[in-house]
């Protein structure tokens, strides 16, 4: 990549994709009446999976190989759940033959990480990942982005590296919009170079040169009284399809309009550090 065009990138794209670094921006904060009954979540998606590059399921196709094994995180730019505020906080999950291993941020403060977790529930209901209730491990989770690439990694447990794939300009990343997956307008489509995981409930990942995304999200709602009022977690559903494994998936939607753009100007690729 030319000096002077990352030069520009990285300038553009200042303080656009958060990073998640210490202790969290709303970790001394209380719940004020204003953002109460209510949720949002802006920030930056990692995601990986066994499909090939690119994931078919992104555009409403079948999986690669019949399934479609994932892990992902999302880190929270800015956030709150009914006034508790979430900004710099992450959470994130991996799904495959054995079901599905759910990860929330260590560094949240016991109030935090029960809104977190409420709040994690609502935004995968938005799709993506599967639905129905999940068992929260507090873990390390670190995510890091350069103009080049991305990576994702649970303590103790794997991640994956991936590189950016460039366009025909040869200085631009490959998007695509509009995918009928995940709750992200626009991703940067990468290749992994390393893909190892390994969780609690038995899934194991080794794979290589598979696809991966990454992609700001915008969501927010209104809570019911009910979900104000409720203890423990929440059940969501979301439309999902069961994959040759049995594992629930809320991805492969009939396809809507896609727009893959190579060339295309995306100006959020400052270089980010770790968690």
């Amino acid at each position: 990549m030319k000096p002077m065009i990352l030069k520009m990138i990285l300038n553009a794209g200042v303080g656009l994709l958060a990073v998640s670094t210490g202790v969290p921006t709303g970790s001394a904060q209380t719940k004020p009446p204003a953002e109460s009954a209510g949720w949002k979540a802006t920030g930056t998606l990692f995601e990986a999976c066994s499909c090939s590059v690119p994931c078919p399921c992104n555009f409403g196709q079948n999986p690669t190989h019949g399934y479609c094994h994932t892990i992902y995180a999302y880190r929270l730019k800015n956030a709150s759940y009914n006034g508790i505020a979430l900004d710099g906080l992450i959470f994130g999950g991996g799904e495959a033959d054995k079901g599905a291993a759910t990860f929330v941020d260590s560094r949240a403060t016991s109030v935090q990480r029960r809104a977190l977790e409420k709040l994690a529930l609502l935004v995968f209901s938005k799709g993506g990942a599967s639905a129905g209730n999940r068992r929260f491990v507090p873990t390390k989770i670190t995510v890091e982005n350069t103009a080049l690439r991305f990576k994702l990694d649970f303590a103790g447990v794997g991640g994956f590296t991936a590189d950016i794939l460039i366009g025909a300009d040869g200085t631009n990343p490959i998007i695509v919009e509009n995918n009928t997956t995940w709750p992200v307008h626009r991703f940067i489509k990468g290749k992994t170079t390393a893909f190892d995981y390994k969780d609690a409930v038995g899934n194991r990942l080794h794979l290589d040169g598979v696809n991966a995304n990454l992609g700001e999200f915008s969501l927010s709602g209104r809570l019911t009284a009910s979900a104000n009022s409720r203890r423990g977690p929440a059940t969501v559903r979301t439309a999902s399809v069961i994959n040759e494994s049995g594992m629930k998936k809320s991805c492969c939607q009939p396809p809507v309009t896609i727009k893959v753009h190579t060339g295309a100007s995306y100006p959020h690729l400052a270089a980010k550090g770790a968690h």
